[in-house]
């Protein structure tokens, strides 16, 4: 059996940040340990497909207690479907990117910062390769946000 690729104990105990906002330092720097971790354990698996498997196994354990959406599954997932494509994507690519380019219109409140690199992208390695998901913010995180401002408003 392979090791996990990712410690749960290195996201427990960051759940307390992970319930919060993605989009901070802190957020960041989470998400950079997971793939620097996930790229080391890769080479361990003889399928990138088994590889997702697991790293999505392991997530979701991690972020269990967490409610959904959750800005962790959330970029994480991104960035694997990225390597997914890495995998079956080469030949259908130039499709691929659009596609995936307006999916992540939809997530990322900022996509339009990096739409550019990621549509310039030769293949998808060049995407991952690019870090275009380590500084996203999503949307759901700022309609929480606005939520929350707009109920202590009401409040008062």
């Amino acid at each position: 059996p392979h090791s996990s690729p990712v410690p749960v104990e290195m996201v427990r105990q960051q759940l307390p940040f992970a319930a919060g906002t993605w989009s901070t330092a802190k957020g960041m720097s989470l998400f950079k340990q997971w793939v620097k971790q996930a790229q080391v354990e890769e080479g361990l698996y003889g399928s990138v497909a088994l590889w997702i498997e697991q790293v999505q196994t392991q997530m979701h354990m991690s972020t269990a207690e967490l409610p959904l959406p959750n800005s962790l599954q959330t970029v994480m997932s991104s960035y694997l479907l990225i390597k997914l494509c890495s995998v079956f994507g080469h030949r259908y690519w130039s499709v691929l990117k659009h596609l995936l380019s307006d999916i992540f219109s939809a997530v990322f409140m900022d996509w339009a910062t990096v739409k550019d690199v990621f549509l310039g992208a030769a293949t998808p390695e060049d995407v991952a390769q690019a870090g275009v998901f380590s500084e996203r913010e999503l949307f759901f995180e700022a309609h929480a946000g606005m939520s929350g401002q707009h109920e202590e408003h009401c409040r008062k």
